[in-house]
Order: structure tokens, then sequence, then C-alpha cells
């Protein structure tokens, strides 16, 4: 394999995951430890952003790689896609790259019926005045004239231990969803980031999919799990609506991610197995390549989980759910 794509992957055998993810009170091999059930390897794929990971597609399918076997993307049931225009691979590829005009209406319109519920609204978390009678920054003399507490400082609201947030979209899907029901999920996770960074967070927007049996074996004949994560949008850059709104929709998943599940090395099955949904800790931390603590939620670690969302409802009520986390308590930190 070119080194230009290996950087891209990564085998994670299940005595490694269970090393990993020990706590010291419960053995690694322990029933009752995290990722115990955890037999098969997952073949890891996490990409640095949508183009990275075209780049990886094109380059599966110059080795001839094709999940569907021996079908095309125009064989494919177009409400599944959820668009009729993609015949071939290629075409799948060069619209991930476009403005899909159907897409952006019906997204948009999906996310104005959302934003017109009342959400709640988290608390800001950008530095703000205070002041002390004792100690600060410096003087305030209209507060001192007037007998008030005059030093000024500054304090920042701090709502859990992360101040950039990862939103993680968990994007997999059964194949009785149709293409549209998957974009809920990028509603919900869209809005929870506009929210996050109009309150003064530091978010990122990551696609995510996990499956299990999916698509490779071992040249033993085991079954293995496939992980892709991309990052759709950096901490410190704006969002790029229509490449994410893309990477949100059923034909991207059922196109361009299923390619590139593809790992050299292993032997194809012909089934894209099943998509792993309530993402436990130790998955989101395998899926984001992060080093967690496991004694903490992932609200605590500044990991907001978007999934199992398919229509209006179920977006408005995990945005709000998740939004409500972020209205608790104030504690201070200078």
């Amino acid at each position: 394999m070119s080194k230009k794509y290996r950087t891209y992957l990564e085998v994670i055998e299940p005595e490694k995951l269970r090393r990993r993810f020990a706590t010291p009170e419960v053995p690694a091999g322990h029933s009752n430890n995290v990722c115990a059930n955890q037999y098969q390897d997952i073949l890891l794929h996490i990409n640095s952003s949508v183009k990275e990971e075209l780049e990886y597609c094109r380059y599966a399918r110059e080795q001839g790689y094709n999940p569907y076997g021996s079908e095309t993307v125009d064989d494919q049931p177009k409400k599944k896609l959820g668009r009729k225009d993609l015949k071939t691979f290629e075409d799948a590829f060069r619209a991930a790259e476009t403005r899909w005009n159907y897409g952006n209406r019906l997204f948009t319109g999906c996310m104005n019926d959302v934003s017109k519920e009342v959400m709640p609204v988290p608390q800001d978390m950008r530095r703000r005045p205070v002041f002390s009678p004792w100690e600060g920054d410096e003087v305030d003399r209209d507060r001192l004239y007037a007998g008030q507490d005059f030093w000024r400082g500054t304090t920042k609201r701090q709502l859990c231990n992360s101040n950039t947030i990862c939103v993680l979209v968990n994007c997999s899907s059964p194949w009785s969803r149709q293409g549209e029901e998957i974009m809920w999920r990028g509603v919900a996770g869209t809005l929870i980031a506009d929210q996050l960074e109009d309150s003064g967070y530091r978010v990122e927007l990551w696609a995510c999919r996990a499956g299990t049996d999916t698509n490779y074996e071992t040249s033993s004949g085991d079954d293995v799990d496939v992980y892709t994560s991309t990052l759709v949008k950096d901490s410190s850059q704006p969002l790029n609506w229509p490449i994410m709104i893309n990477t949100m929709t059923g034909w991207y998943y059922r196109t361009v991610t299923w390619v590139s599940f593809y790992h050299k090395g292993y032997s194809s099955h012909r089934h894209l197995g099943y998509p792993v949904n309530e993402l436990q800790p130790w998955q989101a931390a395998v899926l984001l390549r992060k080093d967690f603590d496991m004694d903490l939620d992932l609200h605590q670690q500044g990991i907001v989980l978007v999934e199992d969302v398919w229509d209006k409802d179920a977006a408005l009520a995990k945005t709000t759910e998740i939004l409500q986390r972020f209205t608790g308590e104030e504690l201070y930190s200078a």
C-alpha cells in the first residue's frame, strides 16, 4: 500500500482495547470490564477532512474494490440513497465535493423547522468582567468613587472539563432507513454545534460510522469491525455548509463511506454488516483516537454524541437533551 494512505488506517486488536480501557479494579480479561465483549479486530479509518476521505475512496476504487459486489451505484434503490442522479462511484465522489441544491433546500427546511422550537440556551462560557474589593487586574475608578467593589478581573464559566467540544454524529444506519431519514442526525448535530459556538465554545464536528461484521474477514475467516470518522469542521474553522450537508446524507453513507471501508490485506465477504448504535465511551475514544478517563462520562470530557435520530421530533428532542447539559449551575474558574 502507498505510504500516502497508510496513516489513514489502523488495526486494533481486542486484547489491546481491553488493556487500554481496563480500570485498576477490574482485570483486562474480566467479563465486567469495559469492551470485554469485543472479540473482533477493529479496522479504524480516521480522516482529517472530507477531501482526505475521498482521496482514500478513489485509491480503494483503483484497487478494484466495490462494496456492492457486481452491482453499480445505479443499481441501488433510489430512496435508500436519497437521490437519483448518481450512476457511478465517481459520480458520488464528485457530488461529495459540490453543492447539492436539493439537499441544501431540504436540510435548510429541516433546520428551520427545528430552530423555530424553544430550546435550552447554553450558559455563555466566554470570559466576563467580575469585581472584587480585594484584588484584580486593574482599578475601575467609577466603581471606586461610588463605593463599590472596584478591583476588576475576568472569569469564565466552566460547565465541562473541556473548552473544545467534539460533536460526534453517528451516521451509521440500518438498511431499513431511507436516505432522507438519515439526514436528521446532521440537523441535530449542526444545531448543537451552532448553539455551543454562539455561547463561546470551540466546536469540532465529526461524522462517524461504526459497523460490526462489516464486509471483511481475516485470512482465518474471522469477521472484523470497521470504524470510520471524518472531521467535517475543525474548531478553528467556520462550518462549510454544502460539504457538511453532503456528509450527513444517506447517499454519502451508502456510497462514499462504504467504499472508505476498504482495507488492503483482508478478504471481502460482500456483506456490509450491522451498524453499531448506542456508542459506548470507549467506542467514541477509538473513533476520535483520544485518551479518555473511563470514570467520567462523555459530556464531562467534552464529547457530544448524536445518534438514533430519524425525524424532526427526534432531532428536536436530541438537541434539547444535549443543550440542557450546558445550562447547569455555574462553576467558575479563573
